[in-house]
């Protein structure tokens, strides 16, 4: 017979997650990540070609069709959960850049985290804020901070308190190609030397002198190949300080809702593992690792089956509950077996 998918017979590999102890929010729970944009030039105006969010939104999160911003300015509105049916794990609030003078929309910042931040459901708290600013070339004229971000990073430990704040400069692609046009490209070790300097001085200098702070946590993105593991750092980094602010429960949902790092999701299962331990949880029907392969094994539409069929069950549930993202190339190396 032809193979179908888990929903039909084999497992509850959610449900039995779920009915461990600290975590049966995992079943309904959503990453809560606000964006938060500013971007400045000569004449006061955003960069017709955005500053790269809806491009990082889609390679950590695997979210084809996502538009983390919109095309016009204005038109975002922080209080609209962005979602997609591709990564239902993920909820994001978008807002509209920071400029100058422009206290109504800092204002309405500051209400909607002061909000999100003390829900009293851990699950619909805002759990990670990444604040994005696109790396500037100052010979071009283009600056990092102007007064309306300034004045909100003055006041960041007040606003946003203990929510994790991760730094995103992106676009760093245009600081790689102005050293390249300065012949350094054919001596990789000076271009990429001099981009780190340039990183330092006109974007690390400047955010750790206004929030008072050299510790903050950043990436700097690009789409050049090579250049990958700043995607990973930003998932670590955001994994660890949702650990380090709601523990584990938020982690795993981090770890759940990402989809660029397959270290970060087992290193997430495998603290699970070591808790469940520590703990001595859960124990007896509550065992949800024992409960998923007892009742697999005890399937009577297991029985019969092709090891094919089984395995795909199996890797259709991992996914599922880790929230992987799974062309259709794994399935049908399983289902070619």
């Amino acid at each position: 017979s032809s193979v179908s998918s888990s929903n039909s017979y084999g497992s509850d590999a959610k449900g039995s997650y779920a009915s461990a102890p600290g975590f049966a929010f995992l079943s309904l729970a959503r990453l809560f990540v606000f964006l938060a944009l500013h971007c400045s030039f000569p004449d006061g105006k955003e960069s017709q070609s955005g500053i790269g969010k809806s491009t990082l939104i889609n390679r950590v999160f695997g979210i084809d069709e996502a538009r983390a911003e919109h095309n016009q300015r204005g038109v975002a509105n922080i209080e609209t959960e962005l979602t997609s049916h591709q990564n239902p794990r993920l909820v994001l609030h978008d807002s509209r850049g920071f400029e100058s003078g422009d206290r109504e929309n800092s204002e309405t910042v500051e209400r909607f985290i002061t909000r999100r931040k003390t829900h009293p459901d851990i699950g619909e708290r805002l759990h990670a804020i990444w604040l994005c600013f696109e790396a500037p070339l100052d010979d071009h004229g283009e600056r990092l901070i102007e007064k309306g971000m300034g004045a909100f990073l003055e006041r960041k430990q007040d606003i946003i308190g203990d929510i994790p704040v991760i730094f995103i400069f992106t676009k760093f692609d245009k600081i790689i190609d102005h050293f390249e046009q300065k012949r350094f490209g054919q001596i990789s070790f000076l271009m990429q030397r001099s981009a780190k300097r340039h990183l330092q001085q006109y974007c690390l200098s400047p955010i750790a002198k206004v929030v008072k702070d050299n510790k903050f946590k950043y990436v700097a993105v690009t789409i050049r190949s090579g250049y990958e593991t700043e995607d990973e750092r930003l998932v670590q980094f955001t994994c660890q300080m949702v650990s380090n602010t709601f523990g584990l429960g938020i982690e795993v949902l981090t770890s759940m809702a990402q989809r660029t790092s397959t270290e970060v999701k087992i290193k997430a299962e495998s603290r699970v593992r070591l808790f469940c331990w520590i703990y001595d949880l859960p124990r007896g029907e509550t065992d949800f690792m024992k409960a998923y392969w007892n009742t697999l094994v005890s399937s009577a539409e297991f029985f019969g089956r092709s090891i094919a069929e089984c395995l795909l069950v199996i890797h259709t549930d991992i996914v599922r509950v880790w929230n992987f993202y799974d062309p259709e190339a794994v399935r049908g190396i399983i289902i070619s077996i």
